[in-house]
């Protein structure tokens, strides 16, 4: 029995000491894939360097950093807060000043094969994917230097001939709004000549492109398919919106590719703004607008004497009916009176009337109250000029209200607060019961015509406003 026990004791023993090896093997191979997994992950933010020029702050460049920061891209900024030298770009060739912003950021690297850099506009583009996708795509590539294509040749269509043949469907010339390439290649391409701020950047990479010795040398190809990049201009009937859960992507229906980086290139800005409503992450048949739950003022979190400070601002430029409906609504708004300014105007005789009985029944009410006088603004844009002159100043939000607009509850304005330090600008989407069109305006057509604004799923309207107009909130 004793040596039983003992027998019993040594196996036991054996048993413990192979579960203590087990934990130890599960921990080291725990502790290892973790350390792969952060090596990984630092080694995506390592070798991808994301540049951009961007002299101005604006609506546009907000909307390209938001993509950024939603696919969790790292933008480095170039030429922030400096002149623009380059160039009127948006109806001239120009854009010399962008090749010398990266080349100065690119001198530390030289020499550096490793690190990969991702040179974009901002103002006119947006990304659809995340960085691990972007690099997946880059290396199925196989080039070094890769440029984003289009159709049109600019800024010289006499180098058209020049060009290699491209496939059905691809796009064929080089567009320099968009490039990814190691670094020391890079900077190889931005020393080889000398350029000027106002000399056409595009210009300057098809002449290196198109030199065939130097296009082999460096490894030099162009995303004819649109894997990487998507320039827009001249292909809108190309492309389509699709969705998944979270959000709207491009789809390439000639070469079946889903780019992950959107190029609102050449004269289709306002189209541009219409696709940017649904992607990236901005709105889905499943969730709804996206967009609007973002940077909102919390009201219910505030005492009333700390709301966000609103202006009101009415132009009654034409005869309206109803009009006396449309100052009770003003009057009833569900919003602390103390906290809004209104500025009135008015340039129709039969209306003026009722104007100044609103003023001298509520103007104590607000704020302040101002009535623009038809004198000094005989038109309703040097009035909505002065409106604006005063949201600028005090950097207020602003509702730019028509009278022909009426609401159904008096509530919306709790809804209406972006963040005060970031400007934005919308405009509803309103319909009258009687009318087939809708009052935003869709994608003009080269004639000057304005397309049939899409509908979808049946009940969502949703293009870029072409000429603001009912009610704007700024």
């Amino acid at each position: 029995n004793h040596e039983h026990f003992k027998l019993i004791q040594i196996s036991r023993s054996k048993f413990d000491l192979g579960l203590n090896q087990l934990e130890m093997l599960v921990v080291g191979l725990a502790f290892i894939l973790t350390r792969l997994f952060i090596l990984c992950s630092a080694s995506v933010d390592n070798e991808l360097l994301v540049f951009t020029v961007a002299t101005d702050s604006n609506d546009a460049f907000q909307r390209f950093m938001r993509s950024a920061k939603l696919f969790d891209f790292d933008v480095k900024v170039l030429g922030s807060g400096s002149q623009w030298t380059g160039g009127d770009i948006a109806r001239f060739p120009g854009g010399g000043q962008k090749i010398r912003l990266l080349k100065e950021a690119l001198e530390p690297y030289a020499n550096d094969s490793v690190t990969t850099v991702l040179f974009l506009d901002s103002y006119d583009v947006v990304f659809l994917n995340d960085k691990a996708e972007f690099l997946r795509k880059y290396r199925k590539l196989g080039a070094k230097v890769v440029f984003s294509a289009e159709i049109y040749c600019w800024p010289s269509p006499s180098l058209e001939a020049s060009y290699p043949p491209v496939k059905e469907g691809e796009s064929r010339f080089l567009n320099s709004g968009s490039f990814v390439g190691p670094a020391a290649s890079l900077h190889r391409i931005l020393i080889h000549a000398p350029v000027a701020d106002t000399d056409d950047d595009q210009l300057y990479y098809t002449s290196i492109f198109l030199d065939a010795e130097l296009r082999r040398n460096i490894d030099i190809a162009l995303d004819t398919r649109s894997e990487l990049f998507q320039n827009l201009n001249g292909v809108l009937d190309g492309v389509q919106i699709k969705y998944e859960d979270e959000t709207g992507y491009l789809y390439n229906k000639k070469t079946f590719t889903r780019p992950v980086i959107a190029h609102g290139n050449g004269p289709i800005k306002v189209q541009f703004n219409s696709l940017t409503n649904y992607m990236p992450r901005m709105w889905t048949p499943n969730r709804g607008c996206q967009h609007c739950q973002e940077d909102n003022i919390k009201l219910e979190e505030l005492s009333e004497d700390f709301y966000p400070v609103v202006q009101i601002s009415t132009f009654i430029t034409t005869p309206t009916p109803f009009i006396e409906d449309f100052y009770k609504t003003l009057a009833d708004l569900n919003y602390p009176k103390h906290r809004i300014y209104l500025v009135l105007y008015c340039n129709v005789e039969e209306h003026y009337t009722t104007l100044l009985e609103f003023n001298a029944t509520h103007a104590w009410e607000y704020k302040s109250s101002i009535i623009l006088s038809e004198k000094t603004h005989p038109t309703e844009l040097a009035a909505k000029k002065t409106g604006l002159v005063c949201v600028s100043e005090l950097r207020r939000l602003c509702i730019c209200a028509d009278p022909r607009l009426h609401r159904s509850t008096n509530k919306q304005e709790h809804s209406l607060s972006p963040r005060p330090d970031e400007p934005k600008c919308s405009s509803p989407s309103t319909l009258s019961p009687w009318q087939a069109l809708v009052k935003l305006l869709g994608c003009p057509e080269p004639r000057g015509l304005l397309r049939q604004i899409e509908r979808l799923h049946g009940h969502h309207f949703g293009q870029a406003t072409r000429y603001l107009e009912r009610a704007i909130c700024e």
